[in-house]
């Protein structure tokens, strides 16, 4: 999660990137989302399935880029290796 979240802020894909603030929320969102697939534990594809709803709201595209927040935030995520 730290590694999307500092992406954000990089200034490559967004404006803007995230807070503090918005990375708690992609985690309690990460949570719900393994509790409803009963599991006491977050796996990195809870966070990848949770983030473009989470946070595209959150962040402004850069000028450049082209596409809209959710399509950005799934481009940086492939971009993004996996633990």
């Amino acid at each position: 999660l730290q590694d999307l979240v500092d992406a954000t802020r990089s200034g490559r894909w967004f404006a803007q990137g995230l807070s503090p603030r918005a990375a708690l929320a992609v985690m309690r969102a990460a949570k719900a989302q393994a509790w409803l697939a009963d599991r006491d534990y977050v796996a990195p594809d809870d966070i990848l399935a949770v983030l473009p709803q989470t946070i595209a709201h959150r962040l402004i595209v850069t000028g450049d880029a082209g596409r809209g927040p959710t399509e950005q935030v799934r481009a940086m995520m492939d971009s993004i290796p996996l633990p």
